[in-house]
């Protein structure tokens, strides 16, 4: 009975180790996009301890997305309205969830941020009206950022633009993100569960 209790309270003590452990873990997630090149990469790296590192390099296909939208659409069993209705309750899901979507983005830590586009068309005047729209987006998104998250050093933003040359658009993001995995997952799992809520409520509707 004694070594039965001593072994239960060594296996206890470990598990609240691990779980103690697993809460104050501080994840470091590395984000590299880039499309200068022919295809979209997405390349994804999470650091944790400091030396386990996995790295994930992901080709984005753009048609698979496009595929993906037309199966947004409604199809020929839902009606016009349904569908709208289902979007509308989607909309205020998000509007009433803000309070929560703002606690979890207070978790996340913004350590390095790099994000240059470069924008080419043989039309002069067009090039610089996008580049002009394309700064204040991105000024809006920083701004938001630093407003909502821990920004923790001074983001790095440029668009050049390239007159005369019919290029596209071509851009490059880099950002290090980090946050306690414990505090994250709980804050995550009060959203999800307020979610849940306001779906059962509107069924029973």
């Amino acid at each position: 009975m004694g070594t039965l209790l001593t072994v239960s309270t060594i296996v206890l003590t470990i598990l609240l180790f691990i779980i103690v452990i697993i809460y104050i873990t501080r994840l470091y997630v590395t984000i590299f996009y880039d499309n200068h090149h022919q295809e979209n990469v997405l390349e994804i790296t999470i650091t944790f301890w400091k030396f386990i590192s996995i790295q994930k390099t992901i080709p984005l296909n753009i048609q698979a997305v496009n595929d993906e939208e037309k199966d947004i659409e409604p199809n020929m069993t839902d009606t016009f309205f349904q569908f709208v209705r289902k979007k509308i309750n989607s909309l205020r899901d998000l509007i009433a969830a803000v309070p929560y979507v703002r606690q979890l983005l207070k978790q996340f830590s913004i350590h390095k941020l790099k994000w240059d586009t470069s924008i080419g068309n043989q039309d002069a005047m067009l090039t610089g009206l996008i580049c002009g729209a394309v700064w204040g987006v991105k000024g809006s998104v920083i701004g938001l950022m630093g407003q909502q998250m821990n920004l923790l050093s001074t983001p790095y933003i440029n668009v050049t633009p390239q007159y005369n040359k019919n290029n596209g658009v071509k851009s490059s993001l880099e950002c290090m993100i980090s946050f306690k995995v414990g505090k994250t997952i709980h804050t995550f799992i009060r959203l999800l569960r307020f979610m849940k809520r306001r779906k059962s409520k509107r069924n029973k509707h």
